[in-house]
């Protein structure tokens, strides 16, 4: 694999080193779910947004931000050969989302930020790791906290808040390109409730990277001696539902058995 590490890269392989096996080193990319849509097409307008309100001091007029996520939406569809869905969704139901989602963001969140960089790609050479490290910071404020958006079924909490990889990854880049540590991270999460809602959470600065350098390293280990560790069997990430290689994966599909239990007097 010659490529830097990100931070989807870490989370996957925490679930699953066979599907980063799939993905990064086989190249294969599999089928997107319905939410990824969603996240991407929200995310495609909150940029937008972001950057007018960054560069002019106002935000894009609500219509124009409910616009660009349907747009976005639509093209991100057309672009796929197939889509995995939840229960009870289906494209129709995901646009709506998308737009219901973006408009709650021009409503509620943007208000209350101070763009400073938007979208923010950065990569870094860190000493000790054999592969440099990549990332596309959503938001950077004035008050140089770094925030994510997520969009969720629930409300992350403050355990998950200060222990995202994502994030401390983010700090990490930031720090090291701007030769500052971030003041803080935050999540901006817009919850799919039937009326959405937003929540923000914040935390202080990532005090250590000590726990981050180490997983990267031991990532570096799996992927430098092939050892890509499956999912365990039963986990709700293992399906056809949450993982596009399912289906073909010797521990997925293939893997399982069929077992007859019986249960009538006498057995023991």
């Amino acid at each position: 694999m010659n490529t830097a590490i990100h931070a989807s890269m870490l989370t996957m392989g925490a679930k699953c080193m066979e599907q980063v096996r799939w993905r990064y080193v086989e190249g294969e990319r599999a089928p997107p779910g319905i939410a990824l849509l969603v996240g991407s097409s929200v995310h495609a307008a909150r940029e937008l947004d972001l950057v007018r309100k960054r560069d002019t001091g106002a935000p894009l007029p609500e219509g124009d931000v409910v616009d660009a996520a349907a747009t976005d939406f639509d093209r991100r569809l057309a672009e796929e050969e197939r889509v995995i869905y939840d229960d009870g969704e289906n494209a129709g139901t995901g646009k709506d989302q998308a737009v219901s989602l973006a408009r709650l963001h021009s409503r509620e969140v943007t208000p209350k930020l101070e763009p400073l960089h938007v979208e923010r790609k950065l990569r870094v050479a860190i000493p000790g790791l054999e592969h440099e490290i990549e990332g596309t910071l959503d938001l950077q404020t004035h008050d140089r906290v770094i925030h994510d958006c997520k969009t969720a079924k629930k409300s992350p909490t403050s355990d998950e808040l200060a222990g995202s990889i994502q994030l401390q990854l983010y700090s990490l880049l930031a720090e090291s390109a701007d030769g500052a540590k971030p003041a803080g991270i935050a999540l901006d999460v817009l919850l799919k409730n039937k009326t959405p809602k937003s929540a923000m959470m914040s935390a202080g600065p990532v005090t250590t990277y000590a726990p981050l350098m180490e997983r990267i390293r031991r990532f570096e280990l799996a992927l430098a001696s092939g050892n890509f560790m499956p999912a365990m069997p039963g986990s709700w990430w293992c399906s056809t539902k949450f993982c596009g290689y399912y289906d073909r994966c010797v521990f997925g599909a293939r893997a399982r058995v069929s077992i007859s239990m019986n249960t009538g007097p006498g057995d023991e």
